[in-house]
């Protein structure tokens, strides 16, 4: 089996998982791809492209004990988390240690995974 065939099988089953987390908890998408259900409203990271750091604004309900952020590369392999507070609306991140490439990141609220998204970086 080649590395392509791997990478798509193991996008499948990223996809197939984070729907079925998506079921237990209705999800909105608004028209330019931000995420609303009971406990998270998030937009897009951007710029996306991005060459030097990542933008994103939130709020969170009061019920949301434990959010956060987590890059992936496509093969699966953890870049970066980052917890969400109650007290900020916006986090930027810097990505300048982020290799030239694609990388998914997944939202979480309370254990449970709200929505993955795709993120490119380019220098």
């Amino acid at each position: 089996m080649t590395i392509k065939h791997l990478l798509f099988m193991w996008i499948f089953v990223l996809v197939a998982w984070t729907q079925s987390a998506m079921a237990q908890q209705p999800v909105k998408v608004a028209s330019d791809g931000a995420i609303e259900n009971a406990q998270i409203q998030i937009s897009n990271v951007f710029p996306n492209p991005a060459s030097q750091q990542i933008t994103f604004n939130y709020r969170l309900a009061s019920s949301a004990q434990d959010a956060k952020i987590t890059f992936f590369t496509v093969l699966g392999s953890k870049v970066a988390e980052m917890k969400l507070s109650q007290f900020d609306e916006s986090v930027t991140l810097p990505i300048e240690n982020f290799k030239v490439g694609v990388y998914l990141y997944t939202i979480s609220v309370n254990n449970q995974n709200v929505a993955t998204r795709k993120l490119v970086v380019k220098r």
